[in-house]
């Protein structure tokens, strides 16, 4: 919603062209585009993987890391209102200060994120072990962490874009190129899933496995 709000209210002030408007505003919703994707649709995570489910331990943390993230998300749209502000020239707008916001709140995030993804457990490695499917679990294991060892990577670029002495509309632009990265990344397992025959056969045979052995409920007349 606040990054919504950042393209949605305004977002001409300043602006003494319909070009630079246009571009200002188009690159802040495909950054729009691009956190949703990342935050719904990248990852899939059952109810029985879930870090609340996981332990005590891993259900607090995830309980005080998931809205430390949402507050870094909400920083994020402000930092972005910010830069759109700086692009047009608007009164009282301060490059450095937005720059500096966009890019702590959005490598906070990162962070955040990686820490969420590693209390869960890996999608579908914990059917898989249980089911003796080992190989196809540390498959899976692999891909999980080379890509939050990628997202950490590019929490340190995004936070180091502060100091590269560009403009509010290039820092907006590398930062919409690094979420498409990361949109990316993070559709790797999923394509692991359906294209390796070996991993897809495995948790299919384990799928079944697994509804097979839940107890059956009788109902009585």
């Amino acid at each position: 919603g606040q990054l919504a709000l950042a393209v949605a209210i305004h977002p001409e002030e300043g602006f003494t062209n319909h070009s630079g408007l246009y571009a200002a505003v188009i690159v802040a919703f495909f950054m729009l585009v691009g956190m949703k994707l990342f935050l719904f649709d990248v990852d899939y995570i059952d109810v029985g993987d879930h870090a609340i489910r996981r332990s005590v331990g891993t259900a607090l943390l995830w309980l005080v890391s998931y809205p430390a993230g949402v507050g870094c998300v909400a920083l994020v749209g402000s930092g972005i209102a910010l830069l759109v502000r700086c692009m047009g020239g608007g009164s009282g707008a301060n490059d450095e200060f937005a720059q500096w916001l966009t890019c702590t709140a959005m490598s906070t995030f990162l962070l955040i994120s990686c820490v969420s993804r590693c209390l869960h457990y890996v999608p579908y490695t914990r059917m898989l072990t249980e089911t003796h499917h080992e190989d196809q679990a540390k498959t899976l294991y692999v891909v999980h962490y080379a890509q939050i060892a990628i997202q950490c990577v590019a929490a340190i670029v995004v936070y180091s874009l502060q100091f590269w002495n560009v403009s509010s509309f290039q820092t907006l632009v590398v930062l919409v190129g690094i979420m498409t990265f990361l949109v990316v990344v993070n559709l790797i397992d999923e394509l692991v899933l359906l294209n390796d025959p070996h991993v897809h056969d495995a948790c299919v045979d384990a799928d079944q496995k697994m509804s097979r052995s839940k107890p059956k409920h009788h109902q009585h007349p």
